[in-house]
This record gives C-alpha cells, structure tokens and sequence, in this order.
C-alpha cells in the first residue's frame, strides 16, 4: 500500500515483518555445521504478503495430494531438555543407534552442507538440540529427501524420531523419521540478529535476582512483543523465563500463606459497587436479566472482612482488580493483587509476616536476599536492593518533621494545618494539584521527601486518620492509624492495617468523608461494611501485595508490560486491504476518536505528551507537521508514540535540505525513516478496524502558489508541478479500500476556503489578505469528489496558525456539505503554568456512522504522573 521513492526506508510496522540489516556469514573456513539460514534471510527476495501467499499454495498442494500438512498426533518420548540431561554425558564419536528417541519443538534455523546433509536447530521448552537429517541414517529415498527437506523452514513445528549421538562435542539427534507438525506462514520479525546461539550463552542467561538483557533478544521491538506475546515467547528465550519467575512468586506466596492456615477464597468480581476507594474509576457493565448497572472490582475487601466476621479467621484471595484510569510503565486496566484478612493479630504481626515472605521469597528464586535492578543514573550500570530483614521503619509525621525541621501541627483536619502544609509545599516547591486538601498535600510531602529514601525494603507507618479511615486508630498516637506501606525502589510495594471494627466510628469516618468539601474522595463507601461490622468482627489485620510489581522487581522488568502475559494495549491497525481485515472491521463500531496535533514546533515531549493522550484515549493520533526547523530527533522521538497514528512533513520539517542526495542521509530522509509509513505524504494509510484511510498531500507544503522544496519532490516523488502533486493525491486516494471513508491529511489546507484574514487559510500577514491555500489539494478533492463515491467526512491541516499576526484568531473550521475542512494549527500549543507541569493542546474530532459529531479544542493539564482537563472550547457539535 506504501510507495516508497528512491532511497526512502520506510521503517516496518510491528506486523510487517524484516530485517534491518543483513545476517552476518561465516567465513569459509568455519567447520560445520555450516552458516545459518533464517527464514527471513532465506527468503528474503518475497515480502511477507508473497510469502504467506507462497506457503499457503504449498499447503494447497499438499491438500490436493491426499497429504494431511497438519498430523493429529505425534509421540513424544521426552523433551529436548530431558534429551540433553540424559544423553549430555556421551563421550565424542559415541552413537547410540539401537536407542530410538521422538523429539518435538520449533526449527529455529536450518544449515544445509549439501542435498544430502542438512543441520536443525530444534528449540522446545527453552533448550536446543541441534537435529542431523543425513540420507544414510533417514527411512527416504535420496530424491524423496531431497525434496522433503527443501520444503522445511524454519520455525516450523517439527517431530523427529531418531537416536542420540555425538559428533566434535556436539550432541544431537540424528533423524531417521522427520515430520512437520504444523507450519510457519509468516515472516518472523526479527530485527535484530545477535550472534549465533547467543541466547544460551551460559554466562549471559538470566536468571531472577539479577538484570536483564535486552540487547540480546531475536525479537527487540516492544509494541510488537507486548501485542503479540506467542512471538515473544518463541523468540526471546530470557521473556519466558521471566513469566515462569512470575509463576514460582504467586506459587511460594500460595504455599506460605497456606502454611500458616490461611483458606484461600473466591469473590464476586461483578457487584454494584467497586469495592475499593472512591477515587478509582471502575469499569461499570449491563446485567441484561436483572436489568442491573454492575462495576468491575477495584479491590476485595468487603467480601473478605465479612468472611472473618463470619467465622473464617484467616482467609486470602489472589485474584485481579480492575481500575478505569491511566496505563503506564506501572498501571494496567486490570492488575492482580494478593488480599488478606487475619483475625485476632495487627499492624505489627503484619510487618513482621513481610519481611518474613518476602525475604524468603527473594532467597528461594535467587539463592541469597540481594536482587539487581536496572538503574536510571546513567553512571551506575545497576543498583542492588536488600531483603534481609528486619526491614527499615520510619514514621510519618516524624520523619517529615525531621527533614523539614518544623513542627507539624496535630489537629490535621484544621484549617490551620491545611495552611501549614501548603505552605510546607510551597517553601520546597513541592507540586500538587487541586484540590488541595490535606490529605493531598501530606501525600506529596511524603513522596518527596520519604519515599526518595526507600531503596531497600522501607515501612513508612502511622499515617493520619483522614488518609486512611479503614485503619484503627493508633493506640499511642492520637490522629493516627495503624497502617503502613512498605516501599522497595521507591515504589509501594505492599500495604497494612490493624482494621477498625467499631462499626460507630467506621460509620462516623465514612460520613464525615463523603460530606467534607475538601475531600479527597478516599472513603470507601461501602454500607455493606459497616452492616457487617455491626455483628461483632474480631480484632483483625489486613494485608495487599501488588504481584505485578513484585514480580517486576525479582525479573528487573521497566514496565509492567513486561510481566503481563497480555498486557492492555491500543490495537495495530496493520494498513492492508485483506478481505479479512475487512471483514472482521465491519462489526467494529462506527464511532470513534482522533486526536489531532498541530504544528508542534519544537513543543513535544513524549512523556508528557503520552500521558495526555492516555487521558484522551483517541484511536488515531495525526500530526500535521511542522514538527522543528527539521527536528530528527523530535520526530523520533514521535515515531515512539504508542498510538495508531499518521503525520506529514511540513516546510519547517525541509528547513534545511534543500534537494536529494544519494551519498548521505539528510535531515528529511531521516524523519521519513523514523516515521515510516505513518507518514503519509503521496500515500495512504488504512485503518480497517475504523473503515477510515488517511490520505496524504503534498509534504513540504508552505501554502499558496509557491511549490516549496521543488527540487526535493521531484527527485523523492516524481512530482514536478502543481498538476502532477494533484494526481499523486489523487491516486493515493483511489488505493484505499472502496468501503472506507477518507480522511485528507495535509500541512497546508486547500485554495478556495475564503481570502480573508481570519478565514481558516487567509494570509494575516499582508493588508491586502488572500488565499493562502493549496492549488493541488483542492484539485485532488474536487476531483475525488467528482468522479468516486468516497466518503470524505474530515480534511485536517495547520500551517496557518490560530493566532493571527495582525491579532484575533482564525476560523478552524469550515464546512462544505458533509465534508469538514479542519485547521489544527494551536501555536504555541504548549503553557507553562507557574505552578509547574505543563498544558498542551490537542484538537480532539469525535467520529460517529461515517461522520464528525464533536469538534473539541482541548488542553491537558500535566504535572507529575497526574493528567487533568484544564479547559475546553467547543468547535463543532453535530446537535
């Protein structure tokens, strides 16, 4: 679907599958087994579409043959990793040809030495055994061999019955039988190609407690690995490693806590309220027969404190949550935590019970307390955090009256102590969005200045009452709880309380919360509780653990991506006019959202930047260029973007090349690399899951009659007039899908949408005004719009900012019948409040049936890992 012009790479999307550079070849010289011969290389004269194509008709063939591609069974007789245990010990030149093993797993690569005599590398379950498939020893006929062997590839699924034996040190089985099981289809993904074998180096495999090694993974590409787990499991041997750690956390914490009698329960998920604080936004479904609005749980408690209640004194439930907000490197929709309630103990026994757990469970996967974690300091390699225990206590209110040598007034639900805490920020420009309730306030102190300090395992305990009302008060300090949080690597780790059971005073806190205008909205309201309560629960302790963190801490994972199975992620819209595709899109809804960024000039950060669009949750983000004075690494930075998205060139992105060269990549190559085919410049992009295609226009566009960088588009394009940038439009267009609707991405907007100064391509800059539009565009719409039946709901562009040079502001928007013409171009798009954080703009388009509804210019409040809606101007609604 993309074109690509002279020397333009366009950087592979995650499901378009290549290598970036070519595998490297042993010299001749090397002994067998000889080089080898990935699929991908092998193969390197099909794109992934002929490929497919190619080995789909193989199949057919076979079909046709009276030949099964696809056995019902095979017998394995044991592993690969039980092959080399058991057979490791043969001595060099010994063969056991009376012994006959079946072996099954995945050819990872293929080295032929001649017709006669091929070597498999055949990976199951983690380990490698290398395979020889010799017509002395094989049940074929020469030419049946022949042909047999020339029609596997690697990463298919094979089975091979054979006897062990081994040849200059190297164990293998040497085939007499070889079956393919099931077929690979597609081209692998493998970016990166490490030397050979060098995921079983033994001084580099991974093992828990230790840092990781990305460098050396077959597969590098993260929105691929996260989005299509099965490829990260086949080919990157230290991912299954870390979910098998993973596993072995939730087993020993399972046996630990069976051991000290606790019965392990299930609750209801789905009930009619969250469950947890008020503050988590929860996912809320339909109960169609009870006709009943249900929300997914954010935590167990009620459930489990009316067990206890009820008689069952220790129970615990590992299970997920569920929670409607951000997704981060340490946030996911839905997470698995582990719960428990044990009666007749409190705060206290609790620490001591995690320090005893979690020391353990660190010495048990990594041999001592010490585990490796990757480091932010660009001058140290890794840190170390150590479990031994005892773990590290400190106090609240005392350990910020230490470092902030004053004195924290008592009464912390006061006015007086409200203005003592602002003021405290303020002194230490510690940031904190509204509402600035104490609560808030005290929370951001604590995280400045105590949980900086918490490298290794670190209680911070007796938090105020107004912070936490489900904890008893303090036994010794008044206006204090008996809860804690244990932080490791700065981060919560785990949580506990001795649990208030006065139903009066649970009661009384719930109320004064909810009726408090400065609330916080941390109480949990839940009148089930109190209810419960109220039929006497014993003096009790509660306790959660998140799994996800503590599994990313021993697997030294960034993200909690990295420790999901199946992490929530934006779909990949792969462009590509499949049947297929299509097919499966139409039942996709058609009300949608896209996020436009104007002219970015320079203002871009892609933390900050990420952040607000999680908030906005679009579907497909658009840039309309103008991205810096040809700005390679802010683009690069944009190609980064976890989002569906599509962009174009702008003038300021030609700042400075002038022309095309073939000896050395210049700035504007290097964007086009780094973009790939999101830019959609002369081209098109579907999109089947949003039946919506972005067509591009003329990059490099400074508006009117000029044809800036002529030169560069003819020799990238072909293009060498106004006339011929007209037909590349169009063409682009007629390449989508007929059932899809088109969206019209340009820089510059097109001729003949007014000539006034305010109009929403006017030029502001001279007295006379005019048309600063496009010729070629607005030949290419009237064209598509004369002589095709697409539908063309949105032409989005910028270029002509919003704030005029002679002052005022443009018109955004104009329409012309059904079709929306859209100036996205807020210049400065970025404000820097005094407060600290940042404020940035964004056009945000609502799509519903084919059409605009919502028009909304938006901007986003950023400060900290917080994001907030700050204002919105409404452009455009449909009602």
């Amino acid at each position: 679907m993309k074109n690509h012009y002279h020397a333009v790479t366009h950087a592979s999307s995650p499901l378009v599958l290549q290598h970036r550079r070519p595998i490297p070849r042993p010299s001749a010289a090397t002994p067998l087994p000889p080089p080898t011969m990935h699929l991908s290389s092998s193969h390197s004269s099909l794109n992934s579409k002929q490929y497919y194509e190619s080995r789909v008709k193989f199949l057919d063939a076979q079909k046709a043959a009276g030949i099964n591609p696809y056995p019902h069974k095979f017998n394995v007789t044991m592993t690969v990793a039980d092959f080399i245990g058991t057979y490791e010990g043969l001595d060099n030149g010994e063969y056991l040809e009376d012994v006959l093993v079946s072996l099954a797993g995945r050819v990872r690569s293929k080295r032929p030495s001649s017709s006669k005599l091929l070597f498999y590398d055949l990976y199951g379950g983690g380990a490698k055994v290398q395979v020889v498939a010799d017509t002395r020893s094989s049940e074929l006929e020469e030419a049946e061999f022949s042909k047999f062997h020339s029609s596997v590839k690697c990463f298919d699924i094979v089975g091979v019955i054979g006897f062990p034996g081994k040849k200059r040190g190297m164990l293998s089985i040497f085939s007499k039988s070889f079956v393919v099981l099931s077929h690979c289809l597609r081209v692998m993904p493998i970016q990166e190609q490490p030397s050979e074998n060098v995921n079983l180096n033994k001084s580099q495999v991974w093992v828990p407690g230790n840092t990781r090694n990305p460098d050396l993974y077959l597969l590098d590409d993260e929105e691929t690995r996260y989005s299509m787990r099965f490829l990260d499991l086949m080919l990157n041997d230290e991912a299954r490693e870390v979910f098998k750690t993973r596993s072995k956390v939730i087993t020993y914490m399972r046996t630990f806590l069976d051991n000290l009698n606790f019965l392990e329960v299930e609750t209801p998920i789905m009930n009619m309220i969250p469950g947890g604080a008020a503050s988590a936004r929860s996912f809320v479904t339909h109960h169609n027969e009870l006709n009943m609005k249900l929300c997914m749980r954010t935590a167990p408690d009620v459930y489990l404190k009316q067990l206890v209640v009820g008689g069952l004194d220790r129970v615990y439930e590992i299970g997920k949550q569920f929670s409607n907000e951000a997704i981060d490197q340490r946030r996911n929709p839905e997470f698995t935590t582990c719960k428990f309630y044990m009666a007749y103990s409190d705060y206290n026994d609790l620490m001591w019970l995690t320090e005893k757990m979690l020391s353990e469970i660190v010495k048990v996967l990594t041999g001592s307390f010490i585990i490796k974690c990757h480091s932010n300091d660009p001058d140290k390699e890794f840190i170390e955090i150590d479990f031994t225990p005892p773990f590290r206590r400190i106090n609240v209110i005392d350990e910020l009256e230490k470092f902030t040598q004053l004195s924290i007034p008592q009464d912390l639900a006061s006015e007086e102590a409200n203005k003592f805490l602002m003021d405290v920020c303020s002194k230490y420009d510690v940031k904190c969005l509204p509402p600035l309730t104490s609560a808030r306030l005290l929370h951001k102190l604590v995280g400045h200045f105590l949980e900086e300090t918490c490298l290794n395992p670190t209680f911070i305990m007796d938090y105020p009452e107004m912070i936490h009302p489900l904890a008893k008060c303090h036994r010794s300090k008044p206006g204090l709880t008996e809860y804690f949080k244990l932080f490791v690597n700065k981060n919560v780790l785990c949580n506990g309380c001795t649990e208030a059971n006065d139903p009066m005073v649970q009661h009384r806190r719930f109320t004064d919360q909810l009726k408090d205008p400065q609330s916080d909205g941390g109480a949990v309201v839940l009148d089930e509780t109190c209810t419960a309560l109220e039929y006497g629960l014993p003096p009790s302790a509660s306790w959660e653990l998140g799994i996800d963190y503590l599994a990313m801490l021993v697997t030294d994972s960034r993200s909690i991506q990295e420790v999901l199975f199946f992490p929530a992620m934006k779909p990949l819209f792969e462009p590509s006019t499949d049947e297929s595709h299509c097919s499966s899109s139409s039942s996709m809804s058609s009300s949608f959202r896209i996020v436009v960024i104007g002219d970015t000039h320079e203002e871009w950060t892609l933390e900050h930047d990420s952040k607000a669009l999680q908030f906005l949750q679009p579907d497909l983000v658009l840039f309309t260029g103008d991205f810096g004075n040809e700005n390679v690494e802010l683009v690069k930075s944009i190609a980064k973007l976890n989002f569906p998205k599509g962009a174009i060139l702008g003038n300021h992105d030609a700042w400075s090349t002038s022309k095309f060269s073939n000896k050395e990549k210049d700035g504007v190559q290097l964007q086009l690399e780094y973009l790939g085919e999101a830019h959609v410049g002369y081209d098109c992009l579907d999109f089947p899951p949003l039946k919506h295609s972005v067509v591009g226009g003329r990059p490099f566009s400074c508006g009117g009659d000029q044809f800036f960088r002529k030169k560069l588009i003819m020799a990238r394009y072909g293009v060498h007039n106004m006339e011929e940038s007209a037909e590349q439009i169009y063409k682009a267009a007629l390449r989508t899908p007929k059932e899809n609707s088109i969206i019209l991405l340009s820089h510059n907007g097109p001729r003949g949408l007014g000539s006034g100064k305010d109009d929403i391509c006017g030029i502001d800059w001279k007295p006379e005004a005019g048309d600063h539009g496009d010729s070629d565009l607005a030949q290419a719409i009237l064209q598509l719009k004369e002589t095709t039946n697409y539908n063309i709901p949105l032409i989005v562009f910028g270029h002509m900012h919003k704030e005029l040079f002679c002052g005022g502001s443009r018109k955004m928007i104009a329409m012309d019948g059904e079709t929306m013409y859209l100036n996205a171009a807020i210049v400065p798009r970025v404000k820097y409040p005094s407060s600290g954080g940042t404020i940035r703009a964004f056009t945000v388009v609502d799509f519903s049936g084919g059409k605009v509804v919502r028009v909304v210019e938006t901007w986003v409040s950023i400060l900290d890992d917080e994001s907030s809606l700050e204002e919105e101007h409404l452009l455009f609604c449909s009602n």
